[in-house]
């Protein structure tokens, strides 16, 4: 298949057939939903946050209906199994370490130091 699919589908007709408990978004909302692949374990995926993917997938199960008004609506449960390539905006690490704030900090601390007396109380300039 080398055409690509946009798997966006407007809200209100989402929730408008067989959404969850027969919740209806009514016909105004035009927001498009887009379906989420769950990615949870041990391994941190180094992506950007948008490019393009190709991927190896076995779909899982996959429900087709024509539902009362006639309208067709399909359904199918996608495993991804393996990111094969992915191109996108390259980020690149800073080229060296903001310590200003740290800097500023130690300064601090150093100055409540010096105004405390060796036994910890506050000094006299309080």
């Amino acid at each position: 298949m080398s055409n690509d699919i946009d798997l966006g589908v407007k809200s209100s007709e989402l929730y408008a057939k067989d959404g969850p408990m027969g919740m209806t978004m009514g016909p105004d909302n035009k927001e498009v939903v887009y379906p989420c692949f769950h990615y949870s374990g041990p391994k941190e995926l180094d992506l950007p946050d948008h490019g393009d993917m190709n991927i190896h997938f076995r779909k899982k199960s996959e429900t087709s209906k024509v539902l009362e008004d006639g309208s067709h609506w399909y359904e199918c449960c996608i495993q991804v199994r393996k990111i094969c390539d992915v191109e996108g905006e390259e980020v690149s690490a800073p080229t060296h370490r903001d310590t200003s704030t740290e800097d500023a900090l130690d300064a601090l601390a150093k100055a409540v130091t010096k105004r405390m007396g060796d036994d910890g109380e506050e000094g006299e300039d309080y």
